[in-house]
């Protein structure tokens, strides 16, 4: 068989699982050059394209198969972003706190109740996060998890905001700014992350496996 006949059979193959795949464009480019290779290398080990092919197997069974390990490879990727953003958010905001005027003799009415709010979902989504770290590979339902981090990171930046205007209007603007910008931009950046990060694996349609 020629190297033409080779190449469409393989093209073919691939055009079709890349039809299949759900994930980042780059993850899909990298998943189907790896299969490109071992497919070339099958054939170039003495097997006929149909036989490589068949190797690898159908394309709905290898497609939902590599979804199912993409898909969990971005929500322990999500856990990843979090767990490394709070510990660098905290230090900012409570050097942000401290460095900063306070504003109150005693502490407000609204401290006592969103504070403990915010600490309760900061603490929700660092033990989602830790869950699908470990368990997303065995889990049944892993897209729970990842709603759950979505949530709590949510909750938390709005507890976050509404202490941050309360303590602007307080204070009438005298705050530490250099920790403030640094912190918020951080918290934007993750509030960004995350949320596209878990809408995309929300919306995703999970693969159908065939024979």
């Amino acid at each position: 068989m020629g190297h033409g006949d080779r190449t469409w059979t393989i093209d073919v193959y691939l055009a079709q699982l890349d039809g299949r795949l759900r994930g980042p464009r780059a993850w899909r480019r990298r998943v189907l050059d790896e299969i490109r290779d071992g497919l070339l290398c099958e054939v170039e080990g003495g097997c006929s394209e149909p036989e490589a092919v068949s190797r690898w197997g159908s394309v709905g069974l290898v497609a939902a198969q590599l979804n199912e390990c993409g898909r969990i490879a971005r929500c322990r990727r999500m856990a990843r972003m979090v767990l490394r953003g709070v510990p660098f958010l905290a230090v900012g905001w409570f050097l942000a706190v401290v460095l900063s005027p306070d504003p109150w003799a005693g502490e407000p009415g609204l401290i006592r109740w969103v504070a403990p709010a915010l600490f309760a979902s900061v603490a929700a989504t660092v033990a989602g996060s830790v869950w699908l770290l470990r368990r997303a590979p065995s889990a049944r339902r892993p897209m729970d998890g990842v709603a759950g981090v979505a949530t709590g990171v949510v909750l938390a930046v709005l507890c976050l905001c509404v202490l941050l205007v309360y303590r602007l209007d307080a204070s009438h603007g005298h705050m530490y700014w250099p920790a403030v910008c640094f912190s918020g931009t951080m918290t934007a950046g993750l509030l960004i992350g995350v949320f596209f990060e878990a809408r995309r694996l929300m919306t995703e349609k999970r693969t159908p496996i065939e024979g």
